[in-house]
């Protein structure tokens, strides 16, 4: 979506891609993109911390819904 929307492009890493688009976003979607980022890690780089666990409360599970 970054990529497409904001025609972001040759960056290294989400977490990067985001930064290019801090000037354009508002404080809280970049708070929840890199919260995205963040979770999404969680699966993508499970061989870094098999043994974490994320504790969320409901209403944070209903705002990633």
């Amino acid at each position: 979506m970054i990529r497409d929307f904001w025609t972001i492009t040759n960056k290294d890493s989400l977490a990067k891609e985001i930064k290019a688009i801090d000037d354009r976003v508002t404080p809280q979607i970049k708070k929840v993109l890199h919260s995205l980022r963040e979770l999404g890690n969680i699966g993508a780089h499970m061989e870094q911390d098999v043994n974490l666990i994320v504790d969320i409360d409901p209403n944070e599970a209903r705002q990633l819904i």
